[in-house]
């Protein structure tokens, strides 16, 4: 049988960085919990911007579960989750140490009569949490008012797994999730149970309950537990104040009848789960791919993420341009766009320099990261399939499904696209805080569907805000840098563009000029001599 690595083995260097990550996080006890709010609050920024896979997976969720909401505000929920996720970091270790006095003040807790009353009917009670980023506090919070048992899964990292449970150990006792003589021991002598039962393990031992209307894999165990037991299930739920920060715990009545039907209760669990989560919907753990199972014969919900080390080899690469049709060739005659026979794009890039950024940031590495950004964000764009690796050409190639449509520059000069429809998605981008730098008409498409898609994504930039006025004139310049497109858009109206992007981010009229550069300005002068205020 395996043992559990010896505490000089995690003196080795693959553990130096989790040791300093650790370390920082055992400081954070000793702060003033106003600090450790604004920290958590920082890190839930940072996570939230350079997180792709956690940021798409939560708007996922978001999407699904709410979707009477729009975008921006579907965003804005993802971003207080990140925050309020952020902050529950940091709360870890001043649960485990922080003397708990001094986080009186920033707690209140209602319904403890319930477990009180399930005690002195004799039963034990299954304390139903829920995965919400304040949970670990809230569970050591009760504790002070009722004994708790907590199960837990081990986590994967060792040395992280030693961490939690030398913390925990410091405020309440813990049982291994698979010991199942343990739990129903404890049930039996009148003990409370801390259990979440609210996240996807898989179709075994589950069954498919609704969840926002969507069928959701639920554990059964809690039911079983319940039979063993004969104990109670006493739900429990916290939520964090998004105004004061004041943590908000609440032990709620019973669930009856439990026990006696799976299913039934499995939809029971949710049901009340989501009621509560309409009306405090921040802090729960929405980076949980929750609808990871699907029944049988319906789509996956989470898209996996290309995988960047597959390798090539050259003679492979070679068979691969010389199979397919090439779209598009550089300055060498190599193939930069293939299109393959079942209407995929194959997308080439080569090493550009011999010392460039791409010796550690390949740019079909960036292609990949921000195709993920951008379907994050609400913006149409390439799919992504796989990505693969060619030493011998210093090669990685992309590829993904093709996107039925034409460029914008075409659907301009055919009329299908509006001068309109193209200023108010570039307010859009703006809006969203992307740069896209290689901006021109050719690398936007006209989808079949009438909407428009981002095709060149290498040299897309992604802020956390709205783009500054110097950066939008900065992109407008780069857009106008193109002859062809400087032309067909003052022959098909610059001013009806910029009225549609001004009107679309609510730019009045006096704040108009910051956002236009030189090369605008003289294209409006030139159509329109008497007006010397641009757009005014």
């Amino acid at each position: 049988m395996s043992q559990s690595p010896s505490r000089q083995s995690y003196l080795a260097p693959r553990y130096w960085m989790i040791h300093l990550g650790l370390g920082l996080l055992r400081a954070c006890a000793w702060l003033p919990y106003p600090a450790i709010i604004w920290l958590g609050q920082q890190l839930g920024r940072l996570v939230y911007r350079f997180s792709a896979n956690r940021r798409r997976i939560a708007l996922t969720n978001l999407a699904l579960c709410f979707p009477e909401l729009d975008e921006t505000a579907r965003t804005r929920l993802a971003k207080a989750h990140f925050r309020s996720a952020g902050i529950g970091m940091l709360e870890l270790t001043t649960a485990w140490y922080k003397p708990l006095d001094k986080l009186a003040p920033w707690y209140d807790i209602s319904g403890l009569e319930h477990l009180q009353a399930a005690k002195a009917r004799g039963k034990g009670t299954i304390l139903l949490a829920f995965h919400t980023t304040c949970l670990e506090l809230a569970g050591i919070l009760l504790n002070q008012h009722r004994d708790l048992v907590a199960m837990y899964r081990p986590n994967n990292n060792p040395l992280f797994d030693r961490f939690i449970q030398d913390g925990r150990h410091n405020r309440l006792s813990t049982l291994d999730r698979d010991d199942v003589r343990g739990l129903v021991r404890c049930l039996r002598q009148n003990g409370a149970v801390w259990y979440g039962a609210d996240q996807d393990y898989g179709p075994a031992h589950s069954v498919f309950a609704p969840f926002f209307d969507i069928p959701a894999a639920t554990l059964t165990a809690t039911s079983r537990f319940v039979r063993l037991g004969g104990a109670e299930v006493i739900p429990f739920t916290q939520y964090r104040d998004p105004e004061t920060f004041r943590l908000h715990l609440e032990v709620h009545p019973p669930l009856t009848p439990f026990g006696e039907d799976d299913t039934a209760d499995a939809v029971a669990m949710n049901r009340f789960l989501e009621t509560y989560l309409r009306r405090h919907p921040e802090d729960y753990l929405w980076t949980h791919r929750r609808f990871k199972t699907r029944p049988e014969g319906m789509e996956p919900f989470y898209k996996k993420r290309a995988r960047r080390r597959d390798t090539m080899t050259g003679r492979r690469f070679q068979e691969l341009v010389r199979k397919h049709r090439a779209l598009e060739t550089d300055k060498y005659g190599r193939a930069k766009v293939l299109l393959t026979h079942d209407k995929e794009i194959i997308k080439l890039f080569y090493r550009r320099k011999k010392f460039s950024s791409d010796w550690w940031r390949p740019y079909a590495h960036r292609f990949v990261s921000n195709a993920g950004k951008l379907q994050a964000l609400g913006f149409e764009t390439v799919d992504i399939t796989s990505s693969t690796h060619c030493p011998a050409h210093h090669c990685h190639l992309v590829r993904y499904p093709l996107i039925p449509g034409i460029s914008a520059r075409e659907a301009l000069q055919k009329g299908q696209l509006s001068m309109q429809q193209l200023g108010e998605f570039y307010a859009r981008l703006h809006d969203k805080g992307v740069y896209f730098r290689a901006g021109h008409l050719g690398n936007i498409l006209l989808t079949a569907q009438n909407t428009l898609a981002l095709i060149d994504l290498v040299d897309c930039y992604f802020y956390t805000a709205p783009l500054t006025p110097a950066r939008v004139r900065r992109n407008f310049d780069q857009l106008l840098g193109y002859h062809k497109d400087r032309s067909l858009l003052a022959e098909k109206g610059l001013e009806t563009l910029l009225d549609a992007y001004f009107r679309k981010r609510h730019i009045t009229a006096d704040k108009q000029p910051d956002y236009l550069p030189a090369p605008i300005v003289r294209a409006l002068h030139n159509q329109n001599p008497n007006n010397n205020k641009g757009t005014e």
